[in-house]
């Protein structure tokens, strides 16, 4: 098995953020690719296009502005799924997740198959790419992250969702 982290950046690497892939460097050693850029999806499309030149076999995309333990990605790869990714709250008060369930489906309080995860956290198996057309992530008025679920999904794949890990989405309020 060999995973690369691809991070996804607009402008800036959370402190959190850091830690967090600094503590999979420590744990791991993985290999990461870095984009930054203001087109998140143009940033994706290029780890995916960048990682699939190597020998991956998964690619887990974090984003800048997430943080959680570095077991998160052991228990992502431990489900062997295509593509398996979290729960995690929106960067804002809503209280919204990045999760959208399949029609009358609930949150399970383990592994789950749903319609969407966001892409902040997400591991998936390089094998997807290589049977999919591009563009893999295309921003829409539903985001790059529902667009690339949508396709799998058309392409035959399931989207999977654990909800026992715990992902913190990092964002700004002014008190």
């Amino acid at each position: 098995m060999k995973v690369c982290i691809g991070v996804i950046s607009g402008e800036y690497i959370r402190a959190k953020t850091v830690n967090t892939l600094l503590d999979l460097e420590r744990r791991y050693g993985y290999d990461w690719i870095i984009k930054q850029g203001c087109l998140v999806d143009r940033n994706r499309e290029d780890v995916v296009l960048e990682a699939l030149k190597k020998d991956y076999t998964h690619l887990f995309f974090v984003d800048s502005d997430m943080c959680f333990d570095a077991r998160v990605l052991e228990r992502l790869l431990e489900r062997d799924k295509d593509i398996v990714g979290t729960i995690y709250r929106t960067r804002d008060l809503t209280g919204n997740t990045t999760l959208r369930l399949l029609p009358n489906t609930e949150i399970e309080k383990d592994l789950f198959k749903c319609h969407a995860v966001g892409t902040g956290c997400l591991l998936i198996k390089m094998d997807v790419f290589k049977q999919m057309d591009r563009p893999y992530f295309f921003i829409e008025n539903k985001g790059e992250d529902i667009y690339f679920c949508e396709k799998a999904q058309m392409n035959g794949y399931t989207i999977w969702c654990d909800p026992t890990v715990s992902i913190k989405h990092i964002g700004e309020y002014l008190f």
